[in-house]
């Protein structure tokens, strides 16, 4: 009999446990999908660009995040398109950024995807952006992550 309990025992544990993982994965939710929110707006160094920074959250937790850039002309609000970019996540009160580097796809009327922008750890990130096209110019967005 003891026996019997024992074993019993031992399988509802496993049982819960089995259950609790479960529970724990499909916890975490998709940062990655739903409507587009502004999260950022910031004008580059020169003055010549708008970024506005796409979300599929106004909350940034720590993930990976695909975002959107979307450049327009400062002067006449067109869209800036044939921009080369460079990302560079970074902590500015950590002194670092991250080692993954953000994947840039052009989609067009100044629309630009961004995928694996790994905000790893809760404070503020930059997006230090440089730009080239006619001119190089630089952006930083700021993104607070909780």
């Amino acid at each position: 009999m003891a026996r019997l309990l024992l074993a019993c025992s031992a399988a509802i544990v496993i049982a819960t446990s089995a259950l609790a993982g479960c529970a724990d994965e499909t916890a975490s939710p998709d940062l990655n999908s739903g409507p587009l929110v502004q999260i950022d707006q910031s004008t580059s160094t020169s003055g010549g660009y708008q970024v506005v920074v796409f979300a599929h959250t106004s909350k940034l937790t720590r993930g990976d995040y695909s975002l959107q850039y979307v450049f327009t002309n400062t002067s006449d609000g067109s869209p800036v398109d044939g921009l080369t970019m460079t990302i560079v996540p970074w902590m500015p009160a950590m002194g670092h950024g991250t080692p993954i580097i953000p994947m840039i796809t052009p989609l067009g009327g100044g629309a630009y995807q961004l995928d694996d922008v790994d905000l790893f750890m809760p404070g503020l990130w930059q997006l230090r952006t440089t730009t080239t096209a006619m001119q190089a110019d630089q952006v930083e967005p700021a993104l607070q992550v909780e």
